[in-house]
This record gives C-alpha cells, structure tokens and sequence, in this order.
C-alpha cells in the first residue's frame, strides 16, 4: 500500500534557506545498506533515501572549488525520484537514508523557476545534468552570477542559457497547496428538446492570504450520464482562465421526467517539493505527483408541463343533438401510443396534465360525415412547468334539396306572371 507523504509549506524566506542549503557530494562510498548512514524512520517524516547518482559531472566553482553537479537517484517512502542538490553546505552520501520533512515549494521565485527548469529540462548528458544542477544553484543563491563554474566552461555557458530561459516562468501545474471544487453555476436552461447546467471547476493555491487562482491548468471533466456540450460524449478538457475557473455545460434530453449524473473534475501534475532532513543532511529538490479530484452527484427532476386543446362546436343554426360526443387524442413523450379524450355535444377545454416536457401531435377521432374539423397549434410543444395549448373546431354541415319544377302549357302562350309555390317539410 502507498504511504501517504505528508506535505508541509516551504515558509522560510530565501536568504533564510541560503544559510541552510547547499551541496558538497561526497563520493558513493557507502552501501545502502549501511547502518553508520541509517537512522529509524519517524512516522512524523518522510523516510528518504539516497539510492544512487546518475549523469553530471565534476565543476570548478570560483569561490567554493571543485564540487560534484550531478543527478540524484532518490526514494521517498519507497517511491523513485530524480532530485537534484539545493544546499552546497552540508554533505550525502549514497546509500544514507533520513527521516525528512516534504516542503511543497512556493508558488514564487526562484522556486516556480526552478520548477521550470526541472519540468522542462533533461540531463541526457553529463554535460548537461552538470549545466541543469548549476542553473538551480544560481536561481537558489540569488542570480546568474551568484554561483559560477570556471571549469568546465561549457557548463557554465549552458547553465546560463537555461538560467536565462527560465527566468519569470512557473510550470502550470497543481502542487502540494493546490485544491480542487466543482459546483453548478447559473440556473438550469430547457431550450430545443434539450435541458442544460453549466458547472464549473476552480483550482487554486492556498496561501497565507488567501486563496491564489491558478490559470492554465488542465483540468478534464466526466460525466456518468449525458453529454457536454459542445457535444463530445462523456470526457472534457478545459484550461483554467484568469480566475481559476474551467467551465462545462451538461446537457441531456428534455423530455426525461427525471436525470441525474455523476460529474468529475480531475487534475495532475509534477510540482516541485524540497526535502528537508531533520539533521545535518544536504536539502534536495524532486518533482513531486499531485492529483486533485472534484465530485458532484445531481439529481434533476424536470418540471411537468400541461396541455389545454379547445374543443369548439357550431351546429349552424341547428338544434344541438345532446348526445353527440367529439374524441380528441394526444401523442408524444408521455404517451407514445397515444391519450384520448372526449368533449360533449357544445365542446369545451380538455387538459392533460403532468406531461413530460417534448412535442405532443393533436388529433381527432373521426366525428361523421356530417362534420368538418380543423386542427390548429399541433404539434403543441410543452414545456416544463409550462401550459401549452391547442384548438380544434368541428363545424356542422348544412344540406341541400333541388326540386326540379317542370310547366307544360299545352301549346298556350305562357302566362308570365304566373308563380307556383313549392313546400317542403322535414327537420
């Protein structure tokens, strides 16, 4: 099981620490399995371990003399790490273990530069581990010429050109006083079948004052259930801004009555952590793994919404027949396979209510031939926590009786001004 490194801040002031770091390496004369070079671990501590050194070089220093510029090969409570020396007044040894405590490094210089350095440099040569050790001496000891290298001088020439290269910068990652929240942000939003939130992750540095926003850290969201938008599945990344703040917006089908997922911030990096032995022993610097995770589980239960069809009967002037009844029908998310119901012979409103929000189509059971029928708001579309509405108007048809009259004058001139009346009886 992995031991758990406890972390504490690096408050000392620089020029503090410059009376306290520094590196004379003695050579890897001891095993470590040593018991002139261990001390028992103190469960308080971190137990650290010198395993072994890897490229470098020797350097000629012009007010120190010849000192070893090379990568150490560490273990802290039994994880590897490449660190490098930040104390050129005390010694180590390979094989020594010590209990230490793990001081995550400032957000400031020379420590964000430093970082930078470890981050973004690799000693691929013994030239240039010597070159990458020399530069953290010179941003630890307070500028380019506080530590030089008069042999080799290509050591120093490259030292320089990193030096250089890594002034003002601060790698973008989380460290050991970084921290991680996730929350939603802004009101839900149901618009084009679809509902949405927005939440949105602050990473940030907790410091004496306050909190520090970190900008440009990546951080990747997850979803259990629906998709972010812009649409992408179920996986996100998103730069912190200015603020700290990296957004995404979940959205799912409208039309469900009730949703709920399971949202995840998550962020890595390396950040550099300085070990401080609890005795006389050389400080070192490591890139360090940090992970920060924000959970947040929400539930959804989308408002129903209603619909009001108007049902409206002209009879045309006839005596309204008391037992005509008019059946209408609905479709749509709530009832796939259709809802009817039925209006008397003068019409009326009927309602549905507790709809899931989506479009519903509006129809009639045929009322008889004697009828015509018109169809207007469908397909309505409900929203939630909203009524729609809808009409449908049956109007009543008016017959028709062609009588032919046929006159026979038998041959006389016919009478102009003669008139004959037709009568007819019926409903």
């Amino acid at each position: 099981m992995k031991r758990t490194i406890k972390m504490k801040k690096a408050i000392l002031p620089l020029m503090a620490l410059v009376l306290v770091l520094g590196l004379t390496l003695v050579p890897p004369l001891v095993s470590s399995t040593s018991p002139a070079w261990s001390v028992s671990a103190d469960d308080d501590n971190s137990w650290v371990c010198l395993e072994d050194i890897g490229p470098g070089t020797r350097v000629l220093l012009s007010d120190r003399g010849y000192e070893w510029a090379k990568l150490f090969h560490l273990s802290v409570d039994g994880e590897s790490y490449n660190g490098w020396c930040i104390n050129l007044d005390s010694h180590i040894k390979v094989g020594l273990c010590f209990d230490a405590d793990l001081l995550s490094a400032p957000r400031e210089m020379p420590w964000c530069e430093i970082g930078y350095i470890m981050t973004n440099y690799s000693p691929t040569t013994d030239n240039e581990a010597a070159a990458i050790q020399l530069a953290i001496w010179k941003y630890v000891y307070g500028g380019r010429e506080s530590v030089i290298a008069t042999s080799p001088t290509a050591v120093e020439t490259r030292a320089l050109e990193i030096y250089d290269e890594a002034k003002g910068q601060c790698p973008n990652v989380i460290g050991g006083d970084s921290k991680l929240t996730l929350q939603p942000d802004g009101d839900l939003v149901v618009s084009g079948g679809f509902a949405c939130q927005q939440f949105t992750a602050t990473v940030a540095d907790t410091t004496p004052s306050g909190d520090l926003p970190l900008e440009g850290i990546e951080v990747q969201f997850q979803t259990s259930n629906g998709s972010f938008s812009p649409s992408n599945g179920g996986s996100l990344t998103v730069p912190t801004d200015e603020h700290g703040e990296a957004s995404v917006t979940l959205c799912w089908d409208a039309s469900q009555s009730s949703f709920g997922a399971i949202i995840t911030a998550y962020t890595e990096g390396y950040w550099p952590v300085i070990i401080q032995p609890t005795r006389l022993i050389q400080d070192t610097i490591i890139l360090k793994p940090f992970e920060l995770t924000a959970t947040e589980y929400k539930v959804w239960e989308t408002n129903p919404g209603s619909l009001e069809i108007t049902k409206t009967v002209d009879w045309s002037g006839y005596t309204p027949d008391t037992g005509q009844e008019f059946e209408i029908c609905i479709t749509g998310p709530s009832y796939p396979t259709g809802d009817c119901k039925k209006a008397g012979h003068l019409g009326g409103k009927l309602t549905w209510d507790n709809l899931k929000p989506g479009s519903y189509n509006v129809t009639e059971t045929g009322p008889g031939t004697e009828w015509t029928g018109v169809i207007t708001g469908s397909p309505a579309a409900v929203v939630a926590g909203d009524k729609a509405s809808a009409n449908v108007t049956n109007t009543y048809k008016r017959g028709s009786l062609e009588i032919t009259k046929t006159v026979e004058w038998s041959g006389y001139t016919p009478d102009t001004g003669k008139t004959f009346e037709i009568c007819i009886t019926g409903p």
